[in-house]
Formats: structure tokens, C-alpha cells, sequence
């Protein structure tokens, strides 16, 4: 049984979202902790939930066999997830370091001596990932990824004369 299709679509409205949060400037929001938290859960969220729909585009696959469409629509679905995991990765540092709940999670970390230094080093990157325009870098690439992702996965479903823009994506990348 195919189940790819019941998890697909998790990924891209979580991940859609937090792209165009990213993007799209929403003025006093952007400094705001809390609007910091709801871009971070969605991408965090969706980040894992694009884990678990490339693990079932796996099984997808097996049934139904592994044409050239197929395994470029699975190389766009592991890039798009894998420009995701550097704001996730940087938004988990920044939520164990600005909120109360995660306190206890940042000084257990601490109480080791090489989880100190590892952390130390986390910290760097993710002050580095937050910058604004290295966020909006990373989430046009991934929505740009994401998009073509769907349009593959729109052609091995429907055909590629389905829409203009997936013949192109289709013709352009075949």
C-alpha cells in the first residue's frame, strides 16, 4: 500500500509557510521572539515531517519501481529537506537559548565537559544561519526545491501534460 501520499503534503504546508514568513517581511513581527518561535515550529515541524515523507517516497518507490522521473523527483525532495535542516538547526539552538522550557535541556548539555565546547560551536552557527538574509537565501532555495519536488511528483501521478509548468519542469530537467 502507498501511504507516500497521506504524509506528502504535511512537509509542503509547513515548510511553504515558514518560506514565505521568511521571505515576506511582516514589519515589527520580524524582531519579535514570538513570531522567532512560530517560524521555528513550522520549520522545525515541517523539517521532520519531510523526514518521514522522504522515508515513505522510499517505500512509494519500491512498489512502484524506479524510472528516471521517480529518482528525480526523490534528488529534489532530499535537497529541498536537507536546505531545511539549516534554519532548523538554528532555530532548535535559538529555542534553547532564549525560552524557560528548554533551560533545563541547555544545562544538562552543559554539564559536560565536550557538550560545552559542541555547543559553544552550535551557538556560532546558528547566530551565523539566523542573519536575515542568509535565512531568506535558504528558504527561497527550498521553496524553489520544494516547488520543483511537486511538479515531478505531479507528472508521475498525472503525466507530465498535466499542467505547462510541470512539462517544463519535466522537459527542462530530463
Amino acid at each position: 500500500m502507498n501511504i507516500h501520499p497521506l504524509f506528502v503534503h504535511f512537509p509542503i504546508a509547513l515548510l511553504t509557510s515558514y518560506a514565505v514568513f521568511e521571505i515576506i517581511s511582516f514589519g515589527k513581527l520580524q524582531k519579535n521572539v514570538t513570531w522567532n518561535f512560530v517560524k521555528g515550529i513550522f520549520v522545525l515541524t515541517g523539517f521532520i515531517s519531510a523526514l518521514i515523507t522522504l522515508q515513505t517516497g522510499e517505500l512509494a518507490a519500491e512498489i512502484l519501481g524506479k524510472s528516471d522521473l521517480i529518482k528525480m523527483h526523490s534528488f529534489f525532495a532530499t535537497i529541498a529537506t536537507w536546505i531545511f535542516v539549516l534554519p532548523s538547526f538554528a532555530y532548535g539552538i535559538f529555542f534553547l537559548n532564549h525560552f524557560e522550557c528548554c533551560h533545563s535541556v541547555k544545562t544538562k548539555i552543559k554539564n559536560y565537559r565536550l557538550s560545552t565546547r559542541v555547543f559553544y560551536v552550535c551557538n556560532v552557527l546558528s547566530r551565523i544561519l539566523l542573519k536575515r538574509w542568509i535565512l531568506m537565501i535558504l528558504a527561497v532555495a527550498g521553496f524553489t526545491t520544494m516547488m520543483v519536488t511537486g511538479a515531478l511528483g505531479g507528472a508521475i501521478v498525472y503525466g507530465k501534460d498535466v499542467d505547462p509548468v510541470v512539462r517544463f519542469v519535466v522537459d527542462f530537467l530530463m
